[in-house]
């Protein structure tokens, strides 16, 4: 993409005269220019044909167009290469989905799901009922609450999750069938292919810094292990999560209802995630930009699986036509919006969910085995005394010195080598690695020297490797990397560390999302607006934590 100065672009200048003074260009107090956006800048106005005016000063209408068909242009190289790669190696055209996973679901229906002819999408109430064991990646600090760490901690992400999973999963023929009461107990059940329950739990009986129970609170999934006096907690659960529940929580529950599934397991599933892997991993040390399309496949394959019935959409009537269309369906018509010059209007209406099927045993299962690869190393590294203070759904920062006894703890109890030591930076599936960003290109994966953890997507880590080259690694829930850039620079002498400190000292702080790049609305008539302040506020409501009671 090329360089555009957006903030410089307003409506005064277009109206008169559209000159702009080169110097001026990008340089409004919350665009962060450097000298290599700059460089770009210039090149850009020499090589456009009576862009530039003199010394100074070039033509914004003709930058704007130039910079319009560039990024459509290379939109459109990318995705003809995109095409013709997919095509070569699926044998299916991009051209007839409209999204990646559409996509990649694609590809699991001609390997995986057609092939074998007795697996069966469901619908209706047992959809809805088995949309409950949807429980998304964890993603939380350590007993959900706030650390400063000051010791070397890593970033140690799992290989390829999504993938990992399926390479342990299966599919499971046939149809689902009702629990009868005579069949709720976990002895029938545990003989069974696959289930999904609802569960009571009554009590827990060993307890995590990272749980696996999931309640809901204010409409948000909470991770929390601890039950009051005479509370329970309903979840509604497969096979995977209830054995881990009972395996690391040790927990006592009731069942309550549910479905189960006694066909055979096919594990085709397995052949093919592992087939698509090693080609992305060839294709990754080739340095082709074709792994691109396979990370992809294998990220995107199993959304499909889970999604939720589409209960509206629009439909686009001219205004001629809309009084019959209105007469017609007034039954199931929402909204009526009229779209911006134009004589079209977008008419929001009920769309019917009786005909809506997924395969959402295969999503729920991807996802309980993933985190049930997390929960193998996480509740592992607890119970051996390690210490990890943040988790997001794939990876977790652990401290280095850990690190080493864990892997040998792994290795010894499940007889796998958690770490390709071989090549630490290109693990196989199932295996973990340190995932911080290089420092300028080198060779080295750095650690971090000093982290905050606010909340859940709310941290920051100060990364250094053996140059002595420090780098950060910030995230922000909800923020732009412009918006938090801007606040430091401007309020807290450029360092980063001090802007989360503020917050974990208890403070709030308020991020304006216009600051160093455009912020745009979509309005409901098809118009789009230049926001010029949009802000959002950011305040840690967790405890303290206190590393000398990390193990209570």
């Amino acid at each position: 993409k090329e360089i555009f100065p957006y903030k410089y672009y307003t409506l005064d200048r277009l109206n008169n005269g559209a000159i702009g003074v080169i110097s001026q260009a990008g340089l409004t107090e919350d665009s962060i220019w450097n000298d290599e956006d700059r460089e770009s800048f210039i090149h850009n106005i020499d090589n456009i044909p009576g862009c530039r005016i003199d010394e100074d000063h070039f033509d914004m209408w003709k930058y704007a167009s130039f910079y319009c068909h560039q990024d459509v242009n290379i939109l459109r190289l990318g995705f003809s290469e995109f095409r013709k790669g997919f095509k070569k190696d699926f044998e299916i055209d991009p051209y007839n989905f409209i999204s990646i996973s559409s996509l990649a679901n694609e590809v699991f229906k001609q390997r995986v799901y057609y092939p074998n002819g007795k697996l069966y999408e469901i619908g209706g109430i047992v959809r809805k009922f088995c949309a409950q064991a949807v429980y998304g990646g964890r993603c939380m600090t350590a007993y959900n609450k706030r650390w400063h760490v000051k010791k070397h901690v890593s970033d140690f992400d799992a290989v390829s999750l999504y993938p990992s999973a399926m390479a342990r999963l299966y599919t499971v023929e046939g149809k689902p069938k009702v629990i009868s009461p005579q069949q709720l107990n976990y002895d029938f059940l545990s003989k069974q292919s696959a289930y999904v329950v609802e569960i009571e739990i009554t009590k827990v009986n060993k307890h995590y810094p990272f749980p696996l129970i999931v309640r809901k609170v204010d409409g948000l999934n909470l991770n929390d292990d601890n039950l009051a006096e005479g509370e329970t907690v309903t979840m509604v659960v497969d096979n995977i999560t209830l054995e881990d529940l009972i395996e690391f929580q040790k927990i006592e529950y009731r069942l309550i209802r549910g479905y189960y599934w006694d066909g055979k397991r096919n594990y085709e599933i397995q052949n093919v995630i592992r087939e698509i892997f090693n080609k992305r991993r060839q294709y990754k040390k080739l340095k082709n930009p074709l792994q691109q399309v396979y990370k992809l496949i294998m990220n995107s394959c199993y959304g499909k699986t889970i999604e939720r019935p589409h209960e509206k959409e629009f439909k686009y009537i001219h205004k001629k036509d809309l009084n019959k269309y209105i007469m017609k369906n007034y039954n199931k018509i929402v909204e009526d919006i009229e779209l911006e010059n134009s004589d079209v209007h977008a008419v929001k209406v009920m769309s019917p969910i009786d005909k809506h099927f997924n395969f959402s045993l295969l999503g729920i299962q991807v996802l309980s085995m993933s985190k049930r690869i997390m929960n193998e190393v996480m509740c592992l590294a607890y119970d051996i005394g390690c210490h990890i203070y943040y988790q997001d759904t794939d990876s977790m920062h652990i401290e280095c010195d850990d690190i080493p006894k864990l892997e040998q703890a792994f290795k010894d109890k499940y007889g796998r080598e958690l770490i390709n030591r071989d090549n630490p930076d290109d693990g196989d599936l199932g295996q973990f690695h340190n995932d911080f960003p290089k420092i300028n290109n080198h060779n080295e994966v750095p650690i971090s020297i000093e982290s905050y953890f606010l909340m859940k997507k709310m941290y920051i880590d100060k990364l250094k490797d053996s140059t002595g080259d420090i780098d950060y690694m910030i995230r922000g829930k909800g923020l732009t990397q412009k918006s938090i850039e801007y606040a430091y620079r401007s309020r807290f002498h450029n360092d980063p560390m001090l802007l989360y400190k503020h917050i974990y000292d208890g403070n709030s702080y308020t991020f304006d999302l216009t600051k160093g790049q455009p912020c745009f609305s979509m309005n409901k008539n098809m118009t789009v607006s230049t926001l010029k302040k949009f802000e959002r506020r950011i305040k840690s409501r967790y405890s303290e934590g206190d590393v000398k009671e990390y193990f209570k």
